[in-house]
């Protein structure tokens, strides 16, 4: 429910009597009241927004003989010079201000001071025991860039001070909050400026009157988003970054050349393989790896011998999706190797002879990018021809050309000599931890057969639109 009020002063015309007019420097608000509300927190909204300390101010409810009229009721807006027709009355002030204080603010340029409205004292008004007041946390009348900074600023306050609040309503232009416990007045109500994104505190409530002994959790919580956007902009990352050597955290500006950057940790993958022979003793377990990289390698050089195209299989895919990506780029000569390309979101210079291109993508994989074969193709250099050859299928069979024989003599007829035989090898000296020393994983029947055959071939998944891999129905782009 929301109720207009304005803020004046009375004023007694011998002509015309008592009348009320309004201050044109603090106008008039739209108070929020819930249906639950009382006359007292009408009093209370009413003396936050105005900017009004309830320690001064004489307030009368009572309205005694005076007559309203209806001709000028109606209106809420009235001139500061255009008293209502109301009939003489008492001196006693009936307005939300003395008039004392009123005339000071009306004849004063602009608005009072917006500091946030708290009682420092032990008790307020109502006489409630204040446990303790937030009055540098925000202020009335402040403002934030955004609601999402808004809310940063409120959660790292309820983390730090050990209270909780719920959000009582929330859009895109209002942000209203108050102590979770009911009793309590602790509230902050904000507002989103027009064709705007910045939040202007409209009112602040500062005193938590909650008892601590009621609390049935530890506080809120900052959330996870808040902790990142903390660690990002946090100070003393940033001088580390500015210490240490920019090549060593920016890809754009590493010197190097790094092959299959994205490619998972080498130790992960191979304790994955061996995840049941790693359990064995070291003779079986030696000879579980030779089985292993025995079948790896048949199998990879078997399919490197079918592929007869230039480059390996998944450069091949990485480059047709490259060369439709740049279809409507254009280029422009800049001399006989460098190019100027155009129609990305950048513009960008390759160069063909020192295979680089200013994105830096080009400098560090060595796949030529999409501005680097769009400058290829159009002076004819097909895009093989600027690729690395280490990506080339020539290449890859070289890789597994050797074999990985097995031992063609059984175990019980080698021949070991008999100071191996007779050596005492101790393990390391270590520490055992704490507790039984239980296996992290315990396998299933499926898991074991898994780890006795290889790794089976993944399920090809194609596009049920155009038949094609690498994508689904949503996301073809493909003329039919």
């Amino acid at each position: 429910m929301h109720i207009y009020a304005s803020c004046g002063l009375w004023k007694f015309d011998p002509l015309k009597g008592w009348g009320f007019a309004v201050d044109k420097n603090k106008r008039g608000r739209v108070l929020y009241m819930e249906l639950t509300s009382s006359f007292e927190d009408l009093m209370r909204m009413a003396f936050e927004d105005f900017g009004i300390d309830q320690n001064l101010v004489e307030l009368d409810g009572n309205n005694g003989n005076i007559g309203v009229d209806n001709e000028k009721s109606n209106s809420p807006f009235r001139e500061q010079d255009e008293p209502s027709s109301f009939p003489p009355r008492d001196d006693t002030v009936s307005s939300s201000e003395s008039s004392k204080d009123v005339e000071d603010n009306c004849n004063s340029n602009g608005y009072e001071e917006d500091d946030v409205l708290a009682i420092s004292a032990k008790e307020d008004d109502s006489g409630k025991s204040v446990r303790f007041s937030l009055m540098d946390v925000v202020k009335r009348g402040e403002t934030f860039p955004n609601k999402t900074m808004l809310k940063v600023a409120l959660e790292m306050s309820a983390m730090k001070h050990n209270f909780d609040y719920k959000v009582v309503k929330s859009d895109k232009k209002l942000w209203y909050i108050r102590c979770k416990y009911n009793h309590c007045k602790w509230s902050v109500w904000a507002k989103g400026l027009s064709s705007s994104t910045y939040f202007i505190i409209k009112k602040y409530v500062a005193d938590h009157t909650c008892a601590a002994s009621s609390m049935n959790n530890g506080g809120r919580t900052v959330s996870a988003k808040t902790i990142g956007g903390l660690i990002m902009h946090s100070p003393a990352i940033g001088k580390y970054l500015t210490d240490a050597d920019v090549t060593k955290w920016a890809r754009c500006q590493f010197p190097g050349f790094k092959y299959d950057i994205r490619t998972t940790n080498p130790a992960e993958s191979i304790n994955s393989a061996l995840r049941t022979p790693r359990e064995y003793p070291v003779i079986p377990l030696l000879d579980s790896i030779r089985e292993m990289l025995t079948r790896w390698f048949f199998e990879r050089r078997t399919r490197s011998r079918k592929h007869t195209k230039p480059l390996t299989i998944a450069i091949e895919k990485k480059i047709d999706r490259r060369i439709n990506k740049d279809k409507t780029f254009l280029v422009q000569p800049v001399d006989e190797y460098p190019f100027l390309v155009r129609g990305d979101t950048i513009d960008c210079l390759v160069d063909l002879d020192r295979r680089t291109c200013s994105c830096g993508k080009y400098d560090l994989l060595k796949i030529p990018c999409r501005h680097a074969i769009k400058a290829g193709l159009t002076v004819g250099r097909a895009p093989s021809s600027l690729t690395d050859n280490m990506y080339s299928t020539s290449t890859w069979r070289t890789a597994y050309k050797e074999t990985i024989n097995p031992i063609g003599v059984p175990e019980d007829s080698w021949v070991v000599p008999d100071d191996v035989r007779n050596a005492n090898v101790v393990p390391p000296e270590s520490r055992r931890g704490a507790g039984r020393r239980i296996k992290r994983r315990y396998e299933t029947v499926e898991d074991k057969l898994r780890s006795s055959q290889g790794a089976q071939e993944k399920k090809r998944r194609r596009c049920s639109r155009c038949g094609e891999e690498n994508h689904n129905r949503a996301t073809c782009d493909r003329v039919i």
